[in-house]
């Protein structure tokens, strides 16, 4: 009897792209099903009209006001930001966005860092990469982190938007010098405000000036 049960618990994970019994009502219920698998075959997806327009001018007057620093040419923001403002931790604990987090890390996934950014015209960028920089390559096929970045502006690339290398999570490894040079098969994360984009962590992303 106990090596049997040792047994079930070494095979009862769910493979990468599966949703849980547990969680699929909450899924269908949010209307969440495509983006889990574009999440799952491209390695990001955009979550649209995550909330209210009203709630989105709230989000972002919270993040102007709780960024550090009044010269409106250079960059500013806050880490650890969830405790600056409640609206910012109602953001975080959107319904939508818990879910789509449990269905990519788990259940029982932690909130590791909570980030605002406010970018000037003419900001600069960084270079190609996967969050999961801390993991030797090959990553694990079931992913560890993952990055929502909610667009209280309009997200473009004329606006500095996120851009990812469609597919490149499948490869499970970093990028190497020429592929950060070349960025080939790059494409913008494009959507309006008030709409959340979601990456896998292992995704070949960057920002854009």
């Amino acid at each position: 009897m106990a090596e049997a049960e040792s047994q079930t618990l070494r095979t009862d994970t769910l493979p990468p792209e599966a949703i849980s019994e547990e969680l699929a009502p909450t899924i269908a219920e949010l209307g969440l099903e495509d983006n889990c698998r574009e999440l799952v075959e491209q390695g990001y997806t955009v979550v649209r009209n995550v909330s209210s327009p009203e709630f989105n001018q709230r989000l972002r007057e919270a993040i102007i006001r709780t960024a550090p620093g009044d010269d409106p040419t250079q960059p500013r923001g806050s880490n650890m930001a969830m405790r600056l403002d409640p609206v910012i931790a109602e953001a975080v604990l959107n319904p939508a966005l818990m879910a789509m987090a449990e269905f990519t890390v788990g259940r029982g996934h932690l909130i590791s860092q909570v980030a605002t950014s406010v970018l000037p015209g003419g900001s600069g960028s960084v270079g190609l990469h996967a969050d999961q920089n801390w993991l030797p390559a090959p990553f694990p096929e079931h992913n560890m982190i993952t990055t929502m970045c909610w667009a209280t502006d309009e997200y473009s690339q004329a606006n500095g938007c996120t851009h990812v290398v469609p597919k490149s999570h499948l490869l499970r490894r970093h990028p190497t010098e020429e592929e950060m040079e070349t960025r080939e098969g790059i494409v913008a994360i494009e959507c309006p405000a008030g709409s959340v984009a979601i990456w896998d962590g292992s995704i070949w992303h960057t920002g854009w000036p």
